[in-house]
């Protein structure tokens, strides 16, 4: 799973096996270490009525509902997006389908990504 933050939005991209994973009811979980006892994990959770982004303890986890998860791996849309909104301020959550690289990088391995164009 690759995480992005910019400004306003959070984006998470995950491969093929990952997207399984959370339809098939699991938890995505990545976590990227700054030292011995510091670290920033980040997760996807099929859970709730809509989506929902929390950051608490050095975790941010994205919630999304099952049946939303479910419709969005098997269709075609790359993207589930959505604004989460609270009183002066708002967050853009977007979930993708993580494409293989269309120019290879050295030390990326395509191996679980999506199609580009995506296959059915």
């Amino acid at each position: 799973m690759k995480l992005r933050l910019r400004n306003n939005s959070l984006r998470l991209r995950l491969g093929r096996s990952e997207v399984e994973t959370l339809v098939d009811g699991g938890i995505v979980e990545s976590v990227t270490p700054f030292g011995p006892n510091r670290a920033l994990v980040y997760r996807v959770v099929p859970s709730g009525n809509t989506p929902m982004a929390r950051f608490e303890r050095d975790v941010v986890s994205l919630e999304v509902p099952a049946a939303r998860l479910k419709d969005w791996a098997s269709g075609s849309d790359l993207t589930l997006e959505h604004e989460q909104l609270w009183p002066g301020g708002s967050l853009r959550i977007s979930l993708e389908k993580d494409l293989a690289c269309t120019h290879p990088r050295k030390g990326e391995d395509n191996s679980d990504a999506f199609s580009d164009p995506p296959q059915k």
